[in-house]
């Protein structure tokens, strides 16, 4: 079992195909691996306490990832919200010797940008994973 923990300097954020480059500054992962609760309650439930079981269905959640925005790429942003499933895969680096990862099929659901005054422009990128990520563990 892993005892270490790492900085997330160095993370890198890549699609297979359409995602364009930027610099990452946050990445939030959401939800991953989240299971519904299903209500079991029924009209002699004890006390009237409601009952729940696990669903079937696992949400394998995504990524919301904020990167440092570049006037040059305004089509990237533009284009990047489609229909068109890709492969996200996120690396994390790791107080060890090797990084951990998390891939899986997705599409962006949403990119929005923000200019503020005196503070660097920053786009945030909304990712949603379909069907069941592929993780693997770094090494410490």
């Amino acid at each position: 079992m892993a005892t270490e923990s790492d900085i997330g300097w160095s993370s890198t954020l890549t699609g297979s195909s359409s995602f364009f480059t930027g610099f990452l500054r946050d990445v939030q992962i959401e939800g991953f691996g989240e299971r519904s609760a299903v209500d079991s309650s029924h009209m002699s439930t004890t006390n009237g306490w409601r009952t729940f079981i696990p669903g079937d269905l696992k949400d394998p959640g995504g990524i919301t990832a904020e990167v440092l925005f570049n006037p040059g790429n305004m089509t990237g942003y533009k284009t990047i919200v489609s229909s068109t499933r890709e492969t996200f895969t996120f690396t994390s680096p790791s107080a060890g010797t090797s990084a951990c990862t998390l891939a899986c099929s997705g599409f962006c659901t949403s990119a929005s940008i923000a200019v503020p005054m005196d503070d660097m422009m920053v786009a945030t990128i909304t990712l949603k994973f379909t069907g069941e990520p592929t993780v693997t563990n770094g090494t410490t």
